[in-house]
């Protein structure tokens, strides 16, 4: 647990500006010409949305010029320049269309953008540009620094800040308190090291740098003494999102504010779906809970026909948003297969960020992670299955079934032979546990010397499909068929 981790997890809570907020900010009903809008962003040296270091930073120069400055995360030179402004149209609703001449066409579909100003909060605005023949907006913040004493109340606003990933042990945790007191320590493991904030210096693009002093040690019968120390903290924060990310050996780790819920609470959560399941690349088992009568809990593992259920007597809040779930099971009398047993009480222990709806439950030995059963929409599925022109069944070293979904077309066949069957998809349905029904209406045939006519008739195909891994199984003359997207 020692040695740190994974890439963090991007952290997408929107909560209201806290800074810049400015409800007398009033503008005029037709509008504002170029030279005022200019004049309204140049207050900030730089517009951040809410991916911060891995996405450009707007600025808005010279009474006209758009710059997309990707310098901190590509480096110098890798900057977007829009100097030659064809047109500025104020398309009302405080939004302005611009025009530029296009110098990037490699990287850019189009140089048509859109400016939305937010006259609530004076620091934020909405930017838009085409991505494949769409307009799609994204919210830009002023890049505005805090003070150490702003800085470590924001800190301060919440008890703990947890590491940001789906894991049950070894995070990384910190906490800030008596005003510049700084703990940085890692879960389940007893590491914490107490410092003290000396200095924090604004970076910009909402970086810090926070130096932490730390005490020296005697030493004892275990650990070398050692003098007093201090460490940097290149910190990125943005408190619009109150997204963090902490440079902590040789990697960003992200952080979240710690939630802890009452047992009602947690309860509540439980029975808002009507299951959760394992999250694994296996999709015929797997482990699966059901919290149903705000009190009653069933586990199980999918299609097996197992599954116990219980009732919950206890939840007891651990530390970092985990909690001890204490479940009772009622006896059994037994019959001529299973021999009787006394009612008897589990104890579990969950893991639970309201973040992303992360749940992890200790079983065996193991961390294992849930999500909701919840599925794709229609056009979800089809969106997914069509980000590829086909989809093979590879087989004993060559390709078997195909399939292809496009508009609202599906097509499955057999390579190297002429059968092949193309109909329209008039029903997508989920059914759980990564299974859905696709109905497909076929057309009926003429006939000719070869085939007897037929009427036109409709299928239902069933298909398992996990976004995660895009695994993709059909069940195809009561067998399964694995198929795997052909890469262009």
């Amino acid at each position: 647990m020692m040695k740190k981790i994974y890439i963090f997890l991007f952290i997408s809570v929107l909560v209201l500006c806290l800074t810049g907020c400015n409800n007398d900010n009033k503008l005029p009903k037709n509008g504002l010409n170029q030279q005022e809008l200019w004049d309204y962003l140049d207050n900030y040296s730089r517009f951040l949305s809410v991916w911060g270091p891995e996405d450009s930073a707007l600025m808005f120069k010279n009474d006209k010029d758009i710059v997309f400055d990707n310098s901190v995360y590509y480096g110098e030179g890798f900057d977007y320049n829009f100097t030659e402004l064809k047109s500025f149209t104020y398309e009302g609703n405080n939004i302005y269309k611009l025009e530029y001449q296009n110098l990037y066409p490699d990287f850019f579909e189009s140089s048509i953008f859109y400016i939305e100003i937010i006259p609530e909060f004076e620091n934020k605005i909405r930017f838009g540009m085409y991505y494949d023949g769409k307009l799609e907006y994204v919210d830009l913040f002023g890049d505005v620094g805090f003070s150490k004493e702003q800085l470590i109340a924001e800190f301060a606003k919440h008890e703990y800040w947890l590491e940001a990933h789906n894991e049950m042990y070894g995070l990384y945790y910190f906490n800030v308190f008596d005003n510049d007191k700084f703990n940085l320590g890692i879960t389940n493991s007893g590491f914490e090291f107490s410092g003290t904030i000396s200095k924090i210096d604004y970076l910009g693009y909402m970086y810090y740098n926070i130096i932490v002093d730390y005490p020296g040690f005697e030493g004892d019968d275990m650990y070398e003494p050692y003098d007093p120390y201090s460490i940097e903290y290149i910190t990125y924060y943005n408190p619009n999102f109150e997204k963090l990310l902490i440079h902590i050996n040789d990697e960003m780790v992200g952080f979240a504010p710690e939630v802890n819920l009452s047992s009602d609470e947690l309860l509540t959560i439980l029975n808002k779906y009507d299951k959760w399941i394992q999250i694994d690349d296996e999709i015929y088992a797997g482990y699966f809970i059901i919290a149903h009568d705000k009190d009653k809990l069933d586990l199980g593992l999918s299609n097996s026909g197992f599954w116990i259920s219980g009732t919950i007597t206890e939840i007891r809040f651990s530390n970092h948003m985990s909690y001890t779930v204490v479940v009772s099971y009622p006896g059994y009398a037994g019959d001529e297969i299973t021999d009787p047993y006394d009612p008897y009480t589990m104890e579990y222990y969950f893991y639970y960020n309201p973040d992303g709806e992360v749940l992890m439950i200790q079983l065996d030995g193991d961390s294992i992670e849930f999500a909701p059963d919840t599925g794709l929409t229609a056009e979800e599925l089809l969106n997914a299955l069509s980000n590829y022109e086909i989809w093979y069944e590879y087989k004993d070293d060559h390709i078997g079934y195909f399939l292809k979904v496009y508009e609202d077309k599906f097509e499955l066949g057999l390579m190297d032979t002429e059968y092949g069957i193309t109909g329209t998809i008039s029903n997508v349905k989920y059914c759980g546990e990564y299974l859905y029904e696709i109905t497909v209406d076929y057309p009926g045939f003429e006939g000719n010397e070869m085939q007897d006519p037929y009427d036109p008739y409709t299928l239902t195909h069933q298909l398992y499909f996990v976004t995660r891994n895009e695994r993709l199984v059909m069940i195809i003359n009561h067998e399964f068929v694995d198929f795997s997207p052909a890469y262009n």
